[in-house]
């Protein structure tokens, strides 16, 4: 799932335990998260957008809640 999400860790070279630890959440958690398991509170998409525009912000435009959790 979240394909566009896995894409944009990738093109900013982050992986799942660099993510989890923006969201203070365990790796297992944002593991379950991608998978579909448990749900990505608001809270959390949120939180993901603000850093990826914050780590890239020429690409800022570019990453709405659409587009990264798209499934």
């Amino acid at each position: 799932m979240f394909g566009n999400l896995r894409a944009e860790m990738a093109r900013n070279k982050m992986t799942g335990t660099d993510m989890a630890n923006v969201l203070h959440i365990t790796h297992q958690s944002f593991y379950n998260k991608m998978s579909g398991e448990t749900d990505f509170t608001l809270r959390q998409m949120l939180m993901i957008q603000l850093h990826l525009q914050t780590v890239n912000p020429s690409e800022k435009e570019h990453y709405t809640l659409d587009y990264l959790f798209t499934p």
